[in-house]
């Protein structure tokens, strides 16, 4: 062993790191993607058309309740979550 490496300390932990993380970011995002493919047969990011937001006003079109039935637990966690 030479005497450089005797005394040079070196942890490559912190130059992998980064690396890592952009690796596994880059990997969820494909998943994403192939994820929407799947389900929507189509490659896309699930972002909504322009033509279908209205911009002028900023509000987002009305959506009807939810009507399947729920179960008695549910309906009175609703309402105690409704009345806090």
């Amino acid at each position: 062993m030479s005497l450089f490496w005797a005394e040079y300390t070196y942890s490559w932990g912190f130059t992998l790191a980064p690396y890592v993380v952009l690796a596994a970011f880059s990997v969820l995002l494909v998943l994403w993607a192939v994820h929407a493919r799947l389900r929507l047969y189509k490659w896309t990011c699930e972002i909504q058309d322009l033509s279908e937001i209205d911009l002028t006003s900023g509000r987002a079109p009305k959506v009807m309740p939810d009507t399947t039935p729920q179960s008695q637990w549910r309906k009175d966690l609703t309402s105690v979550l409704n009345f806090i």
